[in-house]
């Protein structure tokens, strides 16, 4: 089974600096800071299953959110080539390689 890679950058308006937490059931992926336009970036083999899932939380100026941001029943065949890019901005995720539309957003989870 290919590898699969998420790539997550920071398109916060104002140009805030993002904290970036990103987990699954077996892995903890850490805290990493990003600043206006970096990128966090992480591989992994999906399980045979299809039941992979990571979810990650961001928090920027007080506010706190949080987005399932590999959902193998979701991203599986909506990540070109097995690379999943995502913009996060204050108002929502948006995965901007997506095939035919190019970019799919979708809404914070919890709201």
């Amino acid at each position: 089974m290919p590898g699969t890679h998420v790539k997550i950058v920071n398109y916060l308006y104002g140009n805030l600096e993002m904290r970036v937490h990103c987990r699954s059931k077996d892995n903890d992926l850490g805290k990493h800071l990003l600043r206006a336009d970096q990128s966090f970036e992480f591989s992994f083999n999906p399980n045979i299953l299809g039941t992979t899932l990571f979810h990650c939380s961001f928090k920027w100026d007080g506010s706190c959110k949080w987005f399932v941001i590999y959902d193998d029943g979701r991203d599986a065949y909506n990540c070109n080539d097995a690379t999943c890019i995502w913009q996060i901005t204050q108002d929502r995720p948006c995965q901007v390689n997506a095939p035919d539309n190019g970019l799919l957003c979708y809404p914070w989870n919890g709201q």
